[in-house]
């Protein structure tokens, strides 16, 4: 039974295969894109962590900046 059923849907599955080969440029751009999208995502997902980091970052620097002011006010004094 399960044989029959695989067989089945290797069937079906070249089908698939021999009808994309037919499809008109246009339509294959607009698949090809489809499946980049999602990559595309996750790269723009990624960039947008980087900025946060580098965000992250400058706060640290801007506070260690301050301290050395602080302390440079207590040795004035």
């Amino acid at each position: 039974m399960q044989q029959q059923q695989q067989q089945q849907q290797q069937q079906e599955q070249q089908q698939v295969d021999g009808e994309t080969v037919s499809f008109s440029p246009e339509l294959e751009r607009q698949i090809l894109a489809l499946s980049q999208e999602p990559v595309r995502q996750q790269q723009q997902q990624q960039q947008q962590h980087q900025q946060q980091q580098q965000q992250q970052q400058q706060q640290q620097q801007q506070q260690q900046q301050e301290q050395q002011q602080q302390q440079k006010k207590q040795q004035q004094q």
